[in-house]
């Protein structure tokens, strides 16, 4: 075969195919593929009624906005009045000095920290000496303590670390 001959046979190939993808393109458009659902606002408001949404016209959409806009500035007066309105409670700093004798539990002294209102939570207290390994190094002797310090800050003092 001389290259003529394929290159004949090649064109014939690539017309065949062109025409192919034409009349499948055409298929498609008369079938309608690709085409959207016509669909009426009666059709669109049940569907989407159906889904969940809630369909409003435009005039009750904007008699909505005027109504949130006029309710919003007398929402903020009312909530400027209530924050003025609060007292500040001031917290009060609690000093306590802290006698630990001999033979005390970690239990003891957390009673006796939450009674004095140094801590808030003698559990808590007791539990967190254990995990931090502080339970076996309390110190005999008297420590002052308040309530501004935190667990670790009480820790620290109390077991001279």
């Amino acid at each position: 075969m001389s290259f003529l001959q394929v290159s004949a046979m090649n064109k014939r190939s690539v017309r065949a195919f062109s025409m192919g993808i034409l009349f499948a393109a055409l298929l498609l458009f008369i079938s309608g593929f690709g085409k959207e659902a016509d669909m009426s606002v009666k059709n669109a408001k049940k569907v989407l009624t159906d889904e969940g949404f809630v369909v409003i016209s435009k005039d009750d959409y904007n008699k909505l906005s005027a109504a949130q806009t006029k309710e919003v500035p007398e929402k903020i007066e009312e909530q400027k009045v209530e924050t003025k309105a609060p007292e500040k409670e001031e917290a009060k700093t609690i000093y306590y000095v802290l006698e630990i004798k001999s033979g005390m539990s970690t239990g003891e002294i957390s009673t006796k920290l939450k009674e004095a209102n140094v801590i808030d939570n003698e559990e808590k207290f007791e539990q967190f000496l254990i995990d931090n390994g502080y339970h076996t190094k309390v110190q005999v002797g008297t420590f002052e303590l308040n309530s501004s310090m935190d667990y670790e800050a009480i820790a620290k003092i109390i077991t001279k670390s």
